[in-house]
Order: structure tokens, then C-alpha cells, then sequence
């Protein structure tokens, strides 16, 4: 019979063995391939940088990189999290998100050169499949600034409890933090603010801001960004992240 659908290595072995040029006509199957290709590649490399850092250094790293993907709920984060703090993470059972997260953590932030988009005849240079190469994009770097301003802040020796108890929470809770943690790093950055004008942690949040000791100026600033219903979300999402783990699902 006639084949309507080729199998992901039966392409492979095609791109593998020609040589084209990257245009915007290429067909979406063969971009995918390439991609995943291009993930294969850095996580050779990648995955054994990864297994030389600390346990601590490994679960924070690859927490922040789960956090600003887009595809996170692709990603089996709670055996990730286990496999990391037993020792066993195992390169074979990484499948492709968890690669792609893994090789985020050593990707080298996009430098754009300023003068050369300014320049009017710049000759635009040309890929193809042996050496085309994806870049992160930017506001995935972007993100993950922000994030790691909050996980440089936050108290190692709770790093872990603050994981799994993310990895508990549901799924409105999940999103409370994600949001507090993205508010953090962008007011992070914030000097300068006349005292009188800067707000101080409110005491619902106090427990919660002394716990993980974070910094009290960005910790009151993205609290006040939730408002009303939010606000008050934010304010029991938040006290569950202070109760001992199991006291997680029981308050739920």
C-alpha cells in the first residue's frame, strides 16, 4: 500500500544523508526533526554538565527552567524531582521536554548586535540542516531572570519543601506562585524608592517572606500587584507553602 505518514526515523535517516538549505517553505515535520535533532545534540554534552553539579544546584537550576517553559505541564516534573534527589536520573529516561529543560539551563543568552540591524543592506546569512541550530528564545531568557532572582533569595534549606510543595499544589495555586515568583524578579530590580514610600510586607505574608528569606522590599511590592479575590488567593497559596509538607494535602 501507499505510505502517507513517514516514521520519525525513517526521516532521519533522509536529513541525515542530503544536505538543503533552511527556507520558511520547509515542511513542519522536517523543522521538528531538526529540533529534535538539535536537542539530541546539546543534551550529549548537557546532561553530563548537569550530573556535576550538586543535588541542591541540579533541583534549583532545573526547577527554574521548569518554571518559564511553556510546556511545562509536558514534563513529569514530581519523577524528574525524585530521580534528582536519589541520584538516578538516568540520560535514557529524559524524554524530549526534560532534554529541552536540561539544555536550557546551559543555553548562553542571545546576543543581538545593535549595529548590524541598523545596517540597511546586511547580507542575511543561510542555514542548512548540518549546521542550522535553535536558539532559546528570548523571552524564555528573559523569564528565567526573573525566576532566578527569586531562587538565588530563597532559603536552600527549604528548596526542596518549597518543590514538592509546589508540585502538590493545584493547579490555581501553581499559578498564584508562578506569578508571585515572575513579580518578585521584576521588582527585584526596583532602587531607589523614597523610604516613606515603600511598602512594607504585610502580615499575612510575614511567615511565609521570613521562611524562604526572601527580600521584604520585592515580597511587599509583588503582593500588592494581586488585588481583591487574587489577593486573598495569593494569601492562603502562600500560607500552604509555609505549613510543613504534610500539611499540605491535608488543607486542601
Amino acid at each position: 500500500g501507499i505510505t502517507k505518514q513517514i516514521k520519525s526515523n525513517t526521516l532521519r535517516n533522509i536529513i541525515d544523508n542530503l544536505e538543503f538549505e533552511i527556507n520558511s517553505s520547509l515542511a513542519i515535520p522536517i523543522i521538528k526533526e531538526l529540533k529534535k535533532k538539535d536537542i539530541d545534540k546539546k543534551f550529549e554534552e548537557n546532561f553530563y554538565k548537569f550530573m556535576r553539579l550538586e543535588v541542591e544546584k541540579q533541583l534549583s537550576e532545573f526547577f527554574t527552567s521548569y518554571l518559564v517553559h511553556y510546556y511545562k505541564q509536558e514534563v513529569k516534573l514530581e519523577r524528574v524531582i525524585k530521580d534528582i534527589e536519589s541520584g538516578s536520573l538516568i540520560k535514557g529516561r529524559c524524554d524530549y521536554y526534560t532534554r529541552e529543560l536540561i539544555n536550557s539551563i546551559f543555553e548562553k543568552p542571545l546576543q543581538i548586535d545593535i549595529d548590524s540591524l541598523l545596517t540597511t543592506n546586511q547580507e542575511q546569512k543561510t542555514y542548512t540542516n548540518k549546521d542550522i541550530t535553535f536558539k532559546e528564545h528570548t523571552f524564555y531568557s528573559a523569564r528565567k531572570i526573573l525566576v532566578k532572582r527569586f531562587m538565588k533569595d530563597l532559603n536552600k534549606i527549604h528548596l526542596q519543601e518549597f518543590i514538592e510543595k509546589y508540585i502538590k499544589a493545584d493547579s490555581k495555586q501553581k499559578d498564584m506562585i508562578e506569578r508571585y515568583i515572575m513579580n518578585y524578579g521584576r521588582y527585584d530590580e526596583i532602587k531607589n524608592i523614597p523610604k516613606e514610600l515603600r511598602p512594607r510586607v504585610p502580615k499575612e505574608i510575614n511567615v511565609f517572606v521570613k521562611k524562604y528569606t526572601l527580600k521584604r522590599r520585592p515580597s511587599a511590592i509583588s503582593f500588592y500587584v494581586f488585588e481583591g479575590k487574587e489577593r486573598e488567593e495569593l494569601v492562603e497559596t502562600l500560607k500552604a507553602f509555609e505549613r510543613p509538607a504534610a500539611l499540605l494535602l491535608d488543607n486542601k
